[in-house]
């Protein structure tokens, strides 16, 4: 009996110091933050809202350019994905909201209150906001966040937050800068500067629920200079669980056009 109660004794301590090494193992932030990165980036279904605002100040007078994207997609990892997006913008105090639905080699579009029907190569450079989604979610440099110690939040997520360089920022998000400097551009021949440049994101059950960019930039317009903030968050729902989407009602019989 004495024997067996050694035995327990013994067995009961190597798993309290098992346990208690794993309690205190200290996080890989690396292996959280752009795991997490990378698994969300290859889900194959999601659903995702994004939030994107230029707000642009010159000669003491600022506008805002807000667009504002929900999107759903399914077979994301196909040559040929199931997607539906509802956008809404608003410039000069003039609102747009556009609904799109893409199955096959189809677009069907709602705006105005008008259904149309097109090739879906036709608007792929204007309405590809997967791709945006995409050009957004980069990993992070290891480097620059290897030290970092992460925290467990109230909900249990994590949350890691950088200020990065001019060059660290262009690096990364180079494709997004371009585009979000057409819009502020809107077309004007001019040069655009970055700087102050943050990202944010926030991981939970291994998927990325938040990733949040802001910058800003300097541009010289009609030999006048102009200061602009941009923002631009993502909010995956409940990543990894199953999509549903719905398409546009009546949208089998929208008048076919050219775009």
């Amino acid at each position: 009996m004495k024997k067996l109660t050694t035995i327990l004794v013994a067995l009961l301590l190597v798993a309290t110091c098992a346990f208690s090494l794993a309690s205190c193992q200290a996080l890989d932030t690396v292996e959280v933050i752009n795991g997490a990165i990378e698994k969300t980036a290859k889900l194959n279904e999601y659903e995702a809202k994004m939030d994107m605002s230029v707000e642009m100040t010159m000669s003491n007078v600022t506008m805002s350019v807000p667009v504002i994207v929900d999107l759903k997609v399914k077979n994301a990892t196909t040559e040929n994905p199931t997607m539906w997006m509802k956008m809404s913008t608003e410039i000069m105090e003039e609102k747009m909201e556009v609904e799109l639905y893409v199955e096959g080699d189809y677009a069907y579009i709602v705006t105005d209150g008008e259904g149309y029907k097109m090739n879906a190569s036709d608007i792929e450079a204007e309405y590809d906001y997967e791709d945006d989604l995409k050009e957004m979610i980069k990993k992070l440099p290891a480097d620059l966040i290897k030290d970092i110690e992460l925290n467990k939040s109230e909900d249990g997520s994590y949350k890691v937050t950088l200020n990065l360089s001019e060059e660290t920022f262009n690096e990364l998000y180079s494709d997004m800068i371009e585009e979000m400097s057409e819009i502020a551009l809107s077309g004007v021949e001019g040069e655009a500067g970055v700087g102050n440049g943050s990202v944010s994101v926030t991981v939970k059950d291994e998927y990325v629920t938040n990733y949040d960019l802001s910058y800003d930039m300097s541009m010289e317009l009609y030999g006048m200079v102009a200061d602009a903030t941009v923002t631009a968050s993502i909010e995956f729902v409940n990543p990894g669980k199953t999509v549903t989407i719905t398409p546009p009602e009546g949208y089998e019989s929208f008048e076919s056009m050219d775009w």
